[in-house]
């Protein structure tokens, strides 16, 4: 049923092709000639199907439904990296903050370095470490994890850049952190097509106890962020253990229940977005030499196939996603 639905698809947008249609110049930039959106048209059912199989292949159905449904999703440790590779990232992690600040942080302490410059709030002792992608290769490990790219080509597809590559972590405190949506940039109502998502690897054990996230299960149908204030009983605490990633789109209602154990919750959180917004300026730093030590989708993601920036040499067209022979889902 699948392969005759495809043929019919690529059928339709073939005749569509093929017809009379004078509406524009044949070298101007609307021309469907020169879109090649029809291309990208005719093999979207094909792509849609790879994207799928793609997520069977990695036992991620059960995740993809929760996304659906809750409008979050708990992939477990053995869905993602070996218990090793998680233990390399947050000593990495705690590396950079110690060149940073002059202090390692200590799981058993309830107060994570911290500096003049950095961020605060009042969920407790807090602090948020950013701009860590290009700090260590094993960073750039855990962007490029094949379970998340799975899960962000079917919200955002693989035009998908990075925004941001940070850590919070939390210590214990009195307040939770109030509801919101990180739909920052997009107003209400919301579109049904999601622009952001949020993929948290929990570097420690995440639940209710231990401060760990919480979300408004389906708010992401809601199609506005919660008014200043507004507060939820049907707010849902996750329970994870390290390993864990935790990912829900830009559109989903969530916050923080107060910490109450002893020690710090320690995170690594990848924002991904749609290339129409920007976050931190790793298309300007990246280097040569990090591109080259990955793959090809390591260059998307940094933003390299922008089509924007430019100056006397004009725009690169053939960076455009939707170009020719080029579909979001390739």
């Amino acid at each position: 049923m699948l392969e005759s639905n495809a043929e019919k698809a690529r059928e339709r947008s073939a005749n569509f092709a093929t017809s009379d249609r004078t509406a524009d110049a044949t070298d101007s930039p609307n021309n469907p000639e020169n879109l090649a959106s029809l291309a990208d048209v005719r093999s979207l059912p094909d792509d849609a199907l790879r994207v799928w199989q793609n997520i069977e292949r990695l036992g991620l159905t059960r995740e993809v439904a929760q996304l659906e449904v809750l409008g979050y999703a708990v992939i477990p440790p053995e869905k993602v990296a070996p218990a090793e590779f998680i233990d390399t990232l947050r000593e990495k992690l705690f590396d950079v903050v110690e060149r940073r600040i002059g202090t390692r942080p200590d799981l058993q302490a309830d107060t994570p370095p911290s500096a003049a410059f950095m961020q605060k709030d009042t969920s407790g002792s807090f602090a948020n470490y950013t701009y860590l992608l290009l700090e260590d290769p094993v960073f750039q490990k855990a962007a490029m994890n094949e379970a998340v790219l799975a899960m962000i080509d079917l919200i955002l597809g693989k035009n998908a850049v990075l925004a941001t590559c940070l850590s919070l972590m939390k210590g214990p405190g009195d307040a939770d952190l109030t509801l919101h949506a990180d739909n920052l940039m997009t107003p209400a109502p919301y579109s049904r097509i999601e622009h952001f998502c949020n993929v948290t690897w929990c570097l420690t054990d995440y639940s209710r106890e231990s401060g760990s996230i919480c979300f408004v299960p389906g708010s992401h149908k809601y199609a506005r962020p919660p008014g200043f204030g507004e507060s939820s009983d049907d707010r849902v605490a996750i329970e994870a253990p390290a390993g864990s990633v935790i990912i829900w789109p830009g559109s989903t209602w969530h916050g923080a229940f107060a910490k109450k154990t002893p020690g710090l919750r320690v995170n690594l959180i990848n924002q991904f977005i749609r290339p129409v917004f920007t976050g931190e300026p790793y298309r300007e730093n990246v280097t040569p030499e990090i591109l080259a030590a990955n793959p090809r989708r390591f260059s998307t993601l940094m933003g390299q196939d922008l089509n924007s920036g430019w100056k006397e040499e004009g725009p690169q067209n053939e960076r455009v996603a939707y170009n020719r022979g080029r579909h979001p889902y390739d």
